[in-house]
């Protein structure tokens, strides 16, 4: 009985340490996506700067034509 009790409790704090250490790393992840975001939105957002009316509408028509939308 006593070996049952003892496994028993090994068990739930193996649980509680595993979901507390992948709360942990899903927080680090989301860090990291929102960093990787952020640098991505301000790269593009630098390029549709540089970017004239002329390229985008060339843009427009080659997605246009690999979509085949009439």
């Amino acid at each position: 009985m006593c070996y049952f009790v003892a496994i028993t409790k090994y068990l739930i704090i193996a649980l509680i340490t595993s979901t507390d250490k992948a709360g942990d790393l899903l927080g680090n992840f989301d860090c990291a996506v929102a960093e990787q975001r952020e640098e991505l939105i301000e790269e593009f957002s630098e390029k549709k700067d540089d970017q004239s009316p002329k390229s985008f509408s060339i843009l427009l028509t080659k997605m246009s034509e690999l979509l085949a939308i009439p």
